[in-house]
C-alpha cells in the first residue's frame, strides 16, 4: 500500500512542473509580443515625428495657375487714328498690339505692293538647267508722304532699304488662354541711313 501512494505523488509532481513550464512559456511569449508592439509603436512614432519635421522644415509649394492674358480691341477713334498713319499693302490684314490691346489694319486689294521676278535659262552643266533668277521690277509702293508708314512684305522692305517709311511685321503674340497667334507684338522697318548693325569686319570674320 505504501508503494502504491508513493508513484501517485510522483505523477502529481510532474504534471504541476509541466504546467509550471507551460505557464513560463507563455509569460514570455507575452512579454515578447509586448516589447515587439512597443518598439513597432514607438518607431511609428519616431517616423511620424521626423516626418513632421521634414513637412516644417521643407514646406511644399504648390504650382499657382497662371492667369490667361485677355487683350482687347481698341475703339473705333483709336482705330481711325491709326488706319490715318498706316497703309496696309501687305495683302491681307495685319493685327498689331498697341499696348494691352490690339488693333486690326484692313487691307486694300486693290494696293499691294509686289515683288516681280524674272527667270531665263543661263546655262546647262552635266545637264543640269542653270537659270538665271533675279528681280526685275517692285510695284504698288506709293511715294513717301510725311507722317504715313506702309506696310509691306518683307521682301518689299529688304529690297527698297533706304525707304525708312516701309514697316513689316515684327514678333508674334499668343493668346494666354488658346495660345494661338492673335497678332503680332511689334512691326520692324529697316535701318535707312543708319550704321549697319553688324560691322564689317565681323561679316569678314564670317566669310572666311
Amino acid at each position: 500500500m505504501a508503494k502504491k501512494k508513493t508513484t501517485k505523488k510522483k505523477t502529481t509532481k510532474k504534471k504541476t512542473t509541466k504546467k509550471k513550464a507551460a505557464r513560463k512559456k507563455a509569460t514570455k511569449k507575452t512579454d515578447t509580443q509586448v516589447n515587439k508592439e512597443s518598439t513597432s509603436s514607438d518607431e511609428n512614432q519616431a517616423t511620424a515625428t521626423q516626418t513632421a519635421t521634414q513637412e516644417r522644415k521643407e514646406p511644399q509649394l504648390q504650382p499657382q495657375p497662371q492667369k490667361a492674358v485677355e487683350y482687347e480691341q481698341v475703339d473705333s477713334v483709336a482705330l481711325e487714328r491709326i488706319k490715318s498713319k498706316f497703309t496696309n499693302l501687305t495683302g491681307y490684314p495685319i493685327r498689331v498690339m498697341c499696348g494691352q490691346k490690339w488693333a486690326e489694319i484692313p487691307h486694300d486689294p486693290n494696293k499691294i505692293a509686289r515683288v516681280l521676278y524674272s527667270i531665263a535659262l543661263n546655262n546647262k552643266i552635266e545637264d543640269i538647267d542653270i537659270y538665271s533668277h533675279g528681280i526685275n521690277s517692285v510695284t504698288g509702293v506709293p511715294d513717301p508722304i510725311d507722317g504715313v508708314f506702309n506696310i509691306v512684305l518683307p521682301e518689299v522692305r529688304f529690297i527698297l532699304q533706304n525707304r525708312n517709311d516701309l514697316l513689316t511685321h515684327g514678333e508674334l503674340i499668343y493668346d494666354g488662354q488658346t495660345q494661338r497667334p492673335i497678332g503680332f507684338k511689334n512691326l520692324f522697318c529697316s535701318p535707312g541711313n543708319n550704321p549697319n548693325f553688324v560691322s564689317d569686319d565681323r561679316i569678314k570674320d564670317q566669310q572666311m
